[in-house]
């Protein structure tokens, strides 16, 4: 669908690029035609994700730090440079941690906070300036099950996800009447490198955990990735404001 498809001649903006879940939604993007600006914090990464993408004319690539709004701007910037309208925004960044809410420090506390919640806000700020003007445009953030279900050793992240949920709907309701939407995606266990990056767990233990489903199957990055190319796509054009899971039935939203 690259030639002639909905994304042909338009551009979209990814965070949290480089990784897992953005790393893969960047490429349906551009499987479907699509112009992407591609963030992330790790230039180096950001380097090997463009290489496997293999789209050096239509890869933006976007180095900087999601928490600091200079940069959440400046990656606007080179959105707009494309020259093509901004049809979709994908708030991907995120960083996991482990900690008893006893033992956790007001450092862990921050870091996760600014990067997941602090760092969807300017992204969806940005985003919501820039596609005021032609009055057009779908915005996805990332939450996730455990902000619903919670998680022990994960209060910061379980916090920061279901904030990203609540905003998301907050700012739903005020671009509706802009024509833009925007939509929460909640993955479960999913197979990309954030559940091995904690430490103490076994490869065993990560693939039990990964298929403790009613499906009983191993979720990827690109099951995550079609759902939030559906809701960045016009057959979503009536979904907004929504907190839509993927999880294989584990948890019910």
């Amino acid at each position: 669908m690259a030639e002639g498809g909905e994304w042909a001649g338009r551009t979209a903006l990814v965070t949290g690029a480089a990784g897992g879940i953005g790393r893969a939604v960047v490429a349906a993007l551009l499987a479907e035609g699509a112009t992407v600006v591609a963030f992330d914090l790790a230039p180096g990464a950001l380097d090997a994700a463009a290489a496997a993408w293999g789209q050096p004319d239509r890869v933006r690539l976007a180095p900087g730090d999601v928490g600091d709004a200079a940069d959440v701007a400046r990656a606007f910037v080179v959105a707009a440079e494309t020259g093509q309208p901004l049809g979709g925004v994908v708030a991907a960044a995120g960083i996991y941690g482990a900690a008893p809410v006893e033992q956790m420090t007001d450092a862990e506390w921050h870091r996760v906070l600014r990067v997941n919640l602090r760092g969807t806000f300017l992204t969806c700020r940005a985003a919501a300036r820039a596609m005021l003007p032609a009055r057009a445009g779908a915005i996805v953030t990332m939450a996730s099950s455990l902000a619903v279900t919670g998680a022990r050793e994960r209060a910061h992240y379980a916090a920061s996800k279901a904030g990203i949920a609540a905003f998301t709907k907050a700012l739903a309701l005020e671009i509706a009447p802009c024509g833009i939407r925007a939509n929460a995606v909640a993955p479960g266990s999913i197979d990309t490198p954030m559940p091995r990056s904690l430490p103490g767990r076994s490869e065993e233990h990560v693939l039990a955990t990964l298929r403790a489903n009613p499906l009983g199957r191993i979720a990827t990055a690109a099951d995550v990735a079609d759902l939030i190319l559906f809701l960045l796509s016009r057959r979503s054009r009536h979904i907004t404001g929504q907190l839509l899971a993927v999880n294989g039935g584990q948890v019910t939203l």
